[in-house]
């Protein structure tokens, strides 16, 4: 894939092109109420050009700082890049950050206009708002408890939105105009230099469609691929190595219903990529373990006979094969990692032991362990520079 290559060479140009080249392909999906809905790339994209139009009627201009205090949820996505197609230069705040760090984060960006998802994050933005001097707006995702709402800052994402829409039709070849003005080296994404450290670093349009071809190329991402997004948008995992890369490889993104669903929605979905921290990926091996141990003793006698051969084998030769095929092809189906084709554990390398575990169920734990992020080089990717991926031992 080289995007660069169409003249693809920013966000605002990448939606642009598959939006017409792809119209009705599904780009996300979100499970509301216990059924999935899909997004087109025609859908995304008129839902970030409103979001867009919104952001300029407010007085916002190109280069102006927006954040996003949210959970994973396509608002959040839209918001992201609503913000970037406009020129603005977007940040994703964690929902689970305490006031101090989130007060921190919105100072030294100099955040203009925040988006929050819900009542709790609103209590939040309220409280700190006024030590956040640049804050002028706070758009709300989800009004649920606060209808009564009555704050000159504050207003709902459907009133925001209908400005956009009232802003465009007034003025029909602005949009088109702002987005091609928005070159490679405008200032597009803040994100966090490391886990610990509060410091955003800032990429280029150019930088974000250079790592999302970077990535999709080295995973082997490729359209139609299936994956799971649950991860917090605020780390560079989820939202550079995740969603940007998806959009350029045309991956389908997956949206929870909420975080306690993940088993359920990796169940229905069986993604073929799948980026988790090495946390989860062992949280998903004691969960295989502890239910194999519930299980009938002619179960948990074929579980540990079929891992064992795996593991010695390392998940190679006939043996292995027919063993993945009888006995542990149902341990993944069950998992919801059946189709599981490219399985990244992040910028650490996996232990030996996880590793080869997996190894034994057929998947091979990868590690994003230095892939460059320009400026960006902290902690989460080893301080190294090669540019390279590196496959579990």
């Amino acid at each position: 894939m080289a995007l660069s290559a169409d003249n693809i060479a920013t966000i605002p140009a990448l939606l642009a092109q598959y939006a017409v080249t792809h119209p009705r392909e599904v780009v996300l999906r979100n499970k509301q109420r216990g059924i999935w809905v899909s997004v087109t790339w025609v859908d995304l994209t008129v839902r970030v050009r409103q979001i867009g139009m919104a952001l300029m009627a407010s007085g916002l201009a190109q280069g102006d700082v927006v954040a996003v205090l949210s959970d994973t949820r396509p608002e959040a996505v839209c918001a992201d890049l609503g913000a970037l197609a406009a020129g603005c230069v977007s940040a994703c705040v964690g929902a689970q950050d305490d006031l101090e760090r989130t007060e921190q984060l919105l100072r030294s960006t100099g955040c203009r206009l925040l988006f929050v998802e819900n009542e709790e994050q609103l209590d939040k933005a309220l409280m700190l708002r006024d030590r956040c001097p640049e804050l002028r707006q706070i758009i709300i995702f989800d009004m649920k408890g606060l209808h009564d709402l009555d704050d000159a800052m504050c207003e709902s994402l459907s009133t925001f939105l209908a400005r956009g829409v009232a802003h465009d039709s007034a003025n029909p070849t602005i949009w088109k105009e702002v987005t091609r003005s928005v070159t490679p080296e405008h200032q597009a994404a803040l994100v966090q230099a490391t886990v610990a450290d509060a410091t955003m670093q800032t990429l280029t349009q150019g930088n974000i469609v250079q790592l999302a071809e970077q990535v999709a190329d080295r995973l082997g991402q490729r359209p139609g691929d299936e994956r799971v997004a649950f991860l917090p948008m605020s780390g560079t995992m989820e939202r550079v190595l995740g969603l940007y890369a998806a959009l350029a490889a045309r991956t389908v993104s997956n949206y929870l219903e909420n975080a306690a669903t993940l088993i359920e929605n990796l169940r229905e979905v069986q993604p073929t990529i799948l980026a988790a921290p090495l946390s989860v990926w062992d949280q998903f091996r004691q969960r295989i373990v502890a239910e194999a141990a519930n299980a009938t003793l002619l179960q948990r006698t074929l579980f540990t006979w079929a891992v064992n051969i795996g593991e010695s084998t390392q998940g190679n030769g006939l043996l292995a094969w027919i063993v993945r095929r009888l006995v542990l092809g149902s341990v993944r189906q069950n998992m919801g990692l059946a189709r599981l084709r490219v399985a990244c554990t992040g910028t650490i390398v996996p232990p030996h032991d996880l590793a080869r575990w997996y190894r034994a169920l057929g998947i091979s734990l990868r590690a994003l362990d230095s892939l460059v992020i320009p400026d960006v080089i902290g902690e989460q990717h080893h301080q190294s520079r090669a540019n390279a991926f590196t496959c579990a031992a």
